[in-house]
């Protein structure tokens, strides 16, 4: 067999030895939606040489569900981005001002907003967001010679944006006596307790940072096209701390809905999609309220990871889901 191609009767041949039962119409379904996505995306190694026998309908229902979880939390992620960079855009604005500056160049924003020992770090970031293919870096240069801070926001991928909240000065930084960067930015983004006090500063920033170090992972998967449900966004690569996101449910719920008790035995490590969608479906709320985007991602929460209305076997539910799936929906439902 050459194993340089995949013919028909090669890609029935792989399905027939690792047990999976097939009908000629789920056949031509895997064809539509693609070999590589159905198949090796969700089907482990261990799974396919266990003898066990499968149903392929199984795993197309599960990629099915994963597209339409994709297509529940990309939009959630991006009004996130945006959101978050313009308060960012917003605390660095009123920073210039406050300090009288009377050239608002990114010079002047490294200087008064970020952690001296970063300066170059943060310039390299700047520069490297910049294409003169790009509308607005020419447009700008063209008419102005320079490009406005606004607009190096809207050109800064997120993960060179999560780059810039990184360096920007916080509670352990004394240079030049700068007011401190990232607590001005929690403010502007509303962290505060629902008795009217407000997170402890180490908590403000980390909340921030740490989700979306977690929904850039998610949505990173997403625009590749890659799936999110099977927990694969979960890069070990990238040190999340859980901690601070297990703190940031409590903390959002107890704002969001002060009445609902988290249950004790609940824990969250983020190896399932359950507990990323609970962050960002957490912070959307948080952020924006309910809206008919949230409300669409309820209804996922109720038929699938509750499983009241979902297609998929239990087996697979549950290593998909988690075991916990029931109390981590019933908290994402309560508000």
């Amino acid at each position: 067999m050459n194993k340089n191609i995949l013919t028909d009767n090669q890609l029935k041949m792989k399905l027939v030895n690792y047990k999976f039962d097939f009908s000629s119409d789920e056949f031509g379904e895997l064809k539509k939606l693609g070999f590589y996505h159905v198949f090796n995306s969700f089907v482990e190694n261990n799974v396919r040489n266990n003898g066990q026998n499968k149903k392929l309908i199984d795993y197309l229902k599960l990629y099915k569900l994963d597209f339409d979880l994709r297509a529940l939390l990309f939009p959630m992620i991006l009004s996130l981005e945006s959101i978050f960079k313009q308060r960012l855009n917003d605390t660095i604005t009123e920073e210039i001002i406050l300090n009288n500056s009377t050239s608002p160049h990114y010079n002047e924003v490294v200087k008064l907003c970020i952690k001296s020992k970063s300066n170059v770090n943060v310039k390299q970031t700047l520069f490297r967001s910049c294409s003169h293919k790009n509308q607005i870096v020419s447009h700008f240069f063209d008419n102005h010679n320079d490009i406005p801070i606004w607009a190096y926001f809207e050109l800064l991928d997120l993960g060179q944006f999560l780059s810039i909240i990184e360096n920007c000065t916080d509670k352990d930084d004394t240079p030049r006596g700068v007011d401190k960067i990232k607590e001005k930015f929690s403010l502007n983004c509303n962290f505060k307790r629902s008795d009217g006090g407000q997170f402890t500063q180490n908590q403000k920033s980390e909340y921030i940072y740490q989700s979306l170090r977690l929904i850039y992972l998610v949505r990173n998967n997403i625009a590749h096209n890659q799936p999110v449900i099977d927990g694969r966004y979960k890069n070990n690569g990238y040190d999340i701390k859980h901690g601070k996101l297990i703190s940031m449910i409590a903390d959002l719920l107890s704002t969001i809905n002060p009445t609902y008790a988290i249950p004790p035995t609940l824990t969250y490590d983020f190896n399932t999609i359950t507990d990323a969608v609970t962050i960002i479906y957490l912070l959307y709320v948080f952020t924006f309220g309910k809206d008919n985007i949230s409300d669409r991602c309820k209804v996922f929460i109720n038929d699938e990871i509750m499983l009241n209305n979902s297609s998929l076997n239990n087996k697979i539910h549950s290593k998909i889901f988690g075991l916990d799936n029931i109390d981590k929906a019933n908290l994402m439902l309560s508000i």
